[in-house]
C-alpha cells in the first residue's frame, strides 16, 4: 500500500507544504517526524541505520500527462514511488527543506519538467525497513531519494549556512491559549490545509515548524516561546490571495495572536541553504 500524500499543482503551493502535510500520517503512526527546523536533512539523517543503502531499480519519465493536474509521492512497500513532481520537489523532500530561499542554483527546468518515479530497494533492505521508527524510516528514504537524484540527475550539491530573514515565534501579551494535550496521549502530530493548521499533544516547535509551510508566512519559523509542554491547538485564517473579499476573515498573524495567544516577530537567522553545483536530465532508463 501507498503512504504518501497529494499535492494540487493547480494552486501556487511550495513543496513545504507537502512535507508539511506529511505529518498528518504521523498521527496514524504514533511516532513524529524531525523538526523542520532542524535544517536539511534533518536530524535524523545522522541516526540512519542504512548508510550504503540505495534504490536497486528506479525509473524516471517524462510525466506524460497534463502536468498542471494532481502529482503526489508516497512510499511503496518496497520502496518510493512519485507522480508528476518537479525535481524542485524532489529536493526539498531529500534535503527536508521548507521555503524558497533555501534552494539556490536550480535551473529554470528543475521548478517547470515534470517527472514519474518508480524505485525498488532490494528485498532485504525492503524486507528491514519496517523494523524502524517513523523517523528513521523517513530518514533513510531522504537519504535514499538524495542518492537517485544523484546518479540519474548527476546532482550535486553544496550546504551552506546563511543569514535570512525569519520569524521568531513568542507569546503575545495576553498569553498563551495552547490547550494543553492530555497525559498519557501516544499519538502525535499535525496537519494542514488551505488557511488551517491544526496539531494534537506537540510541542510550541512543532507549530513553529508548520507555520514555516504555509505560503502565508513564507519564512522559517523558530521557537522563542519558552513554551515546553505538549500541546492541542486549532488555527484557521484567510489566506493571504482571499484577503481581499468583503467576508475575509483573519490574516494568519491576526489569526495567530487571537486563537492562539502567539505572533510572530520579524528576525533574521541562521538558515540552512542548499546550493546546486551541477544538475542536468535524468539518464535515460
Amino acid at each position: 500500500m501507498v503512504e504518501g500524500v497529494q499535492i494540487l499543482m493547480k494552486s501556487r503551493v511550495r513543496f513545504a507544504m507537502l512535507l508539511a502535510m506529511v505529518v498528518v500520517f504521523t498521527a496514524i503512526s504514533s511516532a513524529q517526524l524531525t523538526s523542520p527546523a532542524a535544517g536539511p536533512g534533518g536530524t535524523a539523517s545522522r541516526q540512519a541505520k542504512f548508510p550504503s543503502v540505495q534504490f536497486e531499480v528506479a525509473s524516471i519519465k517524462p510525466h506524460a500527462r497534463d502536468a498542471s493536474l494532481n502529482g503526489g509521492w508516497g512510499f511503496t512497500a518496497d520502496g518510493f514511488s512519485a507522480t508528476n513532481l518537479t525535481l524542485k520537489m524532489l529536493i526539498f523532500y531529500a534535503y527536508n527543506l521548507e521555503m524558497d530561499d533555501q534552494l539556490r542554483g536550480l535551473p529554470k527546468w528543475g521548478d517547470s519538467d515534470h517527472w514519474d518515479i518508480e524505485a525498488r530497494l532490494d528485498s532485504g533492505t525492503a524486507a528491514a525497513m519496517p523494523k524502524l521508527d517513523r523517523e528513521q524510516h523517513m530518514a533513510e528514504m531522504r537519504l535514499t531519494v538524495r542518492k537517485l537524484l544523484a546518479a540519474r540527475f548527476g546532482l550535486t550539491v553544496r550546504e551552506e549556512t546563511r543569514e535570512l530573514p525569519i520569524y521568531e515565534l513568542v507569546i503575545a501579551k495576553s498569553g498563551s491559549k495552547l490547550e494543553a494535550a492530555k497525559t498519557g496521549v501516544k499519538r502525535s502530530g499535525w496537519s494542514s490545509g488551505d488557511g488551517r493548521i491544526s496539531g494534537g499533544n506537540v510541542g510550541a516547535d512543532t507549530l513553529a515548524g508548520a507555520l514555516s509551510s504555509s505560503d502565508d508566512v513564507g519564512r522559517l519559523v523558530v521557537d522563542k516561546t519558552g513554551l515546553k509542554g505538549k500541546y492541542n491547538f486549532k488555527l484557521k485564517w484567510t489566506p493571504e490571495r482571499r484577503q481581499e473579499s468583503a467576508d475575509s476573515g483573519p490574516s494568519i498573524f491576526t489569526a495567530l495572536q487571537e486563537q492562539l495567544g502567539l505572533k510572530l516577530v520579524p528576525a533574521k537567522g541562521p538558515v540552512e541553504v542548499v546550493v546546486v553545483d551541477h544538475v542536468e536530465p535524468p539518464t535515460p532508463n
